[in-house]
């Protein structure tokens, strides 16, 4: 039998249902820690959740993009900021499921993505 527990999320709105792995939480604030010090976001979780934009923002950003991979939300976020488009993070539920997506693999592609993504906006693309 399986049991749910729930706990709050960075933002105070959100709820988590099922048991992180101290490995997935780390990865998780790590890789956050490292957009926010690349991009200076300032999201406290740029991965999780729903990305939504008005169509007058979607027509600005459009055609611009360099990543395809898990880290393409960042580029999101980071585009938008550098246009001075204003951000709100709403908290969301989230189920934990032990049979994630991401593999050690794919965290090497985002780490080199992100870096990909920092050089082009230093260039201006």
């Amino acid at each position: 039998m399986t049991v749910r527990t729930e706990r709050k999320r960075l933002l105070g709105d959100s709820k988590i249902f099922g048991r992180i792995p101290l490995k997935r939480r780390l990865a998780s604030k790590g890789f956050n820690f490292l957009v926010n010090l690349l991009f200076g976001i300032g999201a406290k979780d740029t991965q999780c959740g729903f990305k939504g934009l008005r169509k007058s923002a979607f027509e600005k950003l459009k055609g611009k993009f360099m990543l395809g991979g898990f880290e393409w939300d960042v580029e999101l976020l980071a585009r938008a900021k550098k246009q001075g488009m204003k951000m709100k993070e709403v908290g969301i539920e989230w189920h934990h499921k032990k049979e994630g997506k991401v593999k050690v693999t794919d965290t090497i592609g985002m780490l080199l993505g992100l870096l990909k993504l920092r050089i082009g906006m230093l260039k201006g693309n």
